[in-house]
């Protein structure tokens, strides 16, 4: 029989990316030594477009989806959108909070994209504030173990070959480089480039 505790985490999961591969589940709350990892919230909008607006200068350089300044409201629907999927098993947007001061510090998730229904697709960013604190390897790392403890086989993590940081975080996560893809890459601003893929996978021996 659960315990209170343990079956209320059990009931509060919820399918991780596509539901094809419904063993897939990501808890609402994952902790690590210094972060609070929870599926993204509309209520939170403030503190994520602040963080996002005093990150800009550096998301625009390496993030498609920076292409402007949101406004509180226009994050408060991605954000909605974004729960709304995780909901419904569609995908797993995350937020990183600090444990000391409840602070938002940045976003990461684990996303349906490759084909393998067992595989995900790992992406984060750091509030600039809060970068070169190790921040973002401790959340791959602990968002990846997590997704392996349900039952993923791999996670892919992809990032432009000019993005130093970027890379660091994959190489310091655990990542194997696997390949530069000549896939046509533009970054941000219009410069060329390419990308680099990273896999990390289950140990099942």
């Amino acid at each position: 029989m659960l315990r209170g505790a343990e079956k209320t985490r059990q009931l509060n999961f919820h399918t991780l990316g596509s539901i094809r591969h419904p063993v897939n589940q990501f808890p609402p709350l994952l902790q690590t030594e210094r972060l609070l990892i929870r599926p993204s919230d509309p209520d939170s909008a403030e503190a994520v477009n602040t963080a996002i607006r005093e990150s800009y200068a550096e998301l625009h350089t390496w993030m498609p989806w920076a292409d402007h300044l949101p406004d509180v409201a226009e994050t408060r629907e991605h954000l909605g959108a974004t729960r709304e999927r995780y909901l419904i098993g569609a995908d797993c947007g995350l937020g990183l909070w600090l444990k000391e001061g409840g602070v938002y510090v940045g976003g990461s998730g684990l996303h349906p994209r490759p084909a393998d229904p067992a595989s995900r697709e790992v992406g984060y960013w750091i509030h600039s504030n809060y970068t070169g604190r190790g921040l973002a390897t401790e959340a791959v790392r602990a968002i990846v173990a997590e997704g392996f403890r349900l039952g993923l086989l791999a996670v892919q993590l992809k990032a432009s070959e000019r993005n130093l940081a970027s890379l660091r975080v994959a190489e310091r996560a655990g990542f194997t480089r696997e390949a530069i893809l000549d896939d046509g890459r533009i970054d941000p601003g219009g410069i060329p480039s390419r990308t680099v893929l990273f896999v990390l996978r289950r140990n099942v021996a």
